[in-house]
């Protein structure tokens, strides 16, 4: 073999390293583990939600952000379905990967609901031979609210 075809095969094997991280990710999100999340993280973590409009630097700021929002108990449940995943590796040891995402929210004690379509934008670094997110965000293409209020006969259940 060939040291191209080798290579190719070798990124290609940390191309299925960093989808599983993010898949991870997005298990822990749904299920609201963000204590777990720590583990998938940079500490010099930066994330952007919804279009920038939720800015957060550093691990302990990210988590801080997502115990108030996705953590287990806070009456919102997402269903996130995610494909079409672009990774590319880089020379100088990062990978970037663009990802399409679509999540259905339900935030039980408000009766709000919340479906979005959008594509996050990663930032991947190896650190201790483990591939760790340095950059996350999403741009929104679509997102749709209502209120069960609106739907009398709509019966939703959080787990």
């Amino acid at each position: 073999m060939d040291a191209a075809t080798e290579k190719r095969l070798l990124d290609q094997l940390e191309v299925e390293e960093i989808k599983t991280l993010k898949y991870r990710y997005m298990r822990f999100m749904m299920l609201g583990e963000v204590e777990a999340m720590r583990e998938l993280l940079t500490p010099d973590v930066k994330a952007e939600y919804s279009d920038g409009k939720y800015s957060y630097d550093g691990v302990e700021s990210v988590l801080e952000f997502l115990r108030g929002t996705h953590a287990e108990g806070s009456g919102l449940r997402s269903i996130w379905q995610l494909g079409h995943p672009e990774i590319e590796i880089h020379a100088d040891g990062r990978a970037t990967g663009v990802w399409f995402f679509t999540h259905k929210t339900i935030h039980k004690p408000s009766g709000t609901n919340i479906e979005m379509a959008s594509f996050y934008r990663d930032e991947y670094v190896k650190q201790d031979g483990r591939w760790r997110i340095r950059y996350t965000g999403y741009r929104r293409v679509l997102e749709q609210h209502w209120s069960n209020k609106d739907l009398p006969s709509a019966k939703i259940d959080v787990g």
